[in-house]
């Protein structure tokens, strides 16, 4: 942190704004010398630290607050006047570019956002290489997306379901974030974990649903779905199938 801030005052920012209500964060900004701060202040530790309200309350509904205390803030701010649906404008040449890759697979074409930052988001192999067999069978095309770190995730899924038509499944784990977002284009519907490339899929304009569980709602896109159950292992293929094809 104290690395950050050094490097923050060195380029003599005039003035910084975090959307976060981590006192860590205040102190982060009030150490970087830069003389504007603002951020969310619903905490007093971190208010000691700001210089620029007006402040926001925490939220305390039943979605996932990121979106809600992201909107609250820019409002009060007067970066907005209302809450912003998020939309990703993809340069029409990777778009292009993205629809070529994928031009081999047959349609519907289904994306599968398989990557999680925590073990208890993630659906798992089986069952998402169950779904994938499912669709492959039916005629349908299945790309999976993930980051490096999802690579190994992906072949499995890719070695468990391609037996079927091997050709009609492809891992995209190796590309830019903005080539994913391209590539979602190019697909009739994305599937997958409570990760980023979920709302990279909505805000791309893709039918996106997202595994839940018994977790928080994501109500800040009306092209989200959420699947939900009592348990994230209780959804089961046919409830995922069902939607999509729905």
């Amino acid at each position: 942190m104290w690395r950050m801030a050094k490097q923050l005052r060195e380029l003599k920012f005039d003035r910084l704004v975090l959307f976060s209500g981590r006192p860590s964060r205040g102190l982060l900004a009030a150490l970087s010398g830069i003389p504007r701060r603002s951020g969310y202040g619903y905490h007093w530790l971190q208010r000691i630290f700001l210089t620029e309200p007006p402040f926001i309350p925490r939220y305390r509904g039943p979605a996932v607050a990121v979106y809600k205390e992201a909107t609250a803030f820019a409002i009060a701010q007067g970066f907005c006047e209302d809450a912003i649906v998020p939309r990703i404008r993809v340069p029409a040449e990777l778009v292009a570019e993205m629809s070529e890759r994928l031009s081999h697979l047959p349609r519907p074409l289904y994306a599968f956002a398989i990557g999680t930052s925590e073990p208890h988001k993630q659906w798992g192999l089986d069952k998402f290489a169950a779904l994938a067999r499912r669709l492959l069978r039916t005629g349908c095309g299945v790309v999976l997306l993930g980051g490096p770190g999802e690579r190994q995730l992906a072949e499995q899924i890719e070695a468990a379901a391609g037996q079927e038509r091997p050709r009609a499944i492809m891992s995209l784990t190796q590309v830019p974030l903005v080539h994913t977002a391209a590539a979602l284009h190019s697909v009739n519907a994305c599937v997958g974990n409570d990760t980023g490339a979920i709302s990279i899929a909505a805000a791309s304009g893709c039918r996106t649903f997202v595994l839940l569980g018994n977790r928080p709602a994501l109500d800040h896109d009306p092209l989200i779905q959420g699947l939900c159950a009592d348990r994230l292992e209780d959804i089961a293929v046919d409830d995922v199938w069902r939607a999509l094809r729905g």
